[in-house]
């Protein structure tokens, strides 16, 4: 992701920001997705 931003930003501080950034925002993604696929009931045997 670093590089992927210094290609196009041309700035090491940028790119850098840019890959926390992305990773911040993919681990809220990914931390909304399992929060909302365990409300998910259907295809469960009585597991809780």
């Amino acid at each position: 992701m670093t590089l992927i931003g210094f290609i196009f930003t041309g700035s090491f501080a940028a790119s850098s920001g840019i890959a926390i950034a992305g990773s911040i925002a993919g681990f809220i993604a990914y931390f909304l997705h399992e929060l909302v696929w365990s409300k998910v009931k259907w295809g469960r045997d009585g597991l809780s």
